[in-house]
């Protein structure tokens, strides 16, 4: 890392700690925009982002989201692969991805996409201030999205990819916390898919959660859980 490299650790306690180079980011949104990016912001995060505001000189802005280094390289292409499915598939509003990169060897230091910046308001900061009939347009918003996306069928239960062969989409692993979190992701016999029925998907979890439990769990845990999983799986 250069000396500009940022260790950001936000105010909140649980805050994600990530050692980046935001200057590397700057020159990166540079290049993809091909307009000087004149400053970086910090946003928000989730579970596994940080996310940062990138000011364009041309006064535009969007988002740069960066990643930690949970289950590298898998989650970033599929997260990349589901936005531009629902935007190519559906009528929701998804911001546009103008560049990504999934690799952590990457002069950033982590996988990182940069993305639209869509201006908003979120939700549970107002809500307790919205009246009843307003609440119910939402609800009706947020329900009629879910019906949009129960209606995209798929052959496999896992994850989507782009597929490199014919510049298409494919069903590939499974991406969830429950098959990378902890040790997971170091495990050779965990089972990833895609699976071809729920049945399967539901057997290759208990199978991996047994065999994290019997490698990382104290003997207690195996003793309390194992035999549970063991009874739930000849159901």
């Amino acid at each position: 890392m250069s000396n500009n490299s940022s260790s950001y650790e936000s105010d909140l306690e649980n805050s994600i700690v990530l050692n980046v180079n935001l200057d590397a980011l700057k020159k990166s949104a540079s290049n993809v925009f091909q307009v000087q990016c004149t400053s970086i912001q910090e946003f928000n995060e989730g579970g596994f982002h940080k996310v940062y505001i990138l000011k364009i000189e041309d006064s535009k802005e969007y988002i740069g989201r960066l990643a930690i280094s949970v289950y590298p390289q898998w989650k970033t292409e599929s997260k990349v692969a589901v936005i531009e499915y629902i935007r190519l598939n559906t009528h929701i509003s998804v911001p546009k991805v103008y560049y990504w990169n999934s690799s952590v060897n990457n002069l950033v230091g982590t996988e990182y996409i940069l993305i639209e910046y869509l201006p908003s308001i979120r939700l549970c900061e107002i809500w307790s201030n919205l009246s009843i009939k307003k609440k119910k347009l939402f609800l009706l918003k947020i329900i009629d999205i879910q019906l949009v996306l129960k209606k995209l069928m798929f052959s496999k239960i896992g994850s989507i990819f782009f597929d490199s062969k014919n510049d298409q989409f494919k069903i590939g692993q499974v991406i969830e916390s429950i098959f990378f979190t902890g040790e997971r992701a170091t495990l050779p016999t965990m089972e990833w898919g895609p699976f071809k029925t729920t049945k399967e998907y539901i057997l290759a979890v208990i199978r991996n959660q047994m065999h994290y439990y019997s490698m990382f769990k104290s003997t207690k845990k195996q003793k309390c859980l194992i035999p549970k999983y063991e009874e739930l799986y000849q159901l």
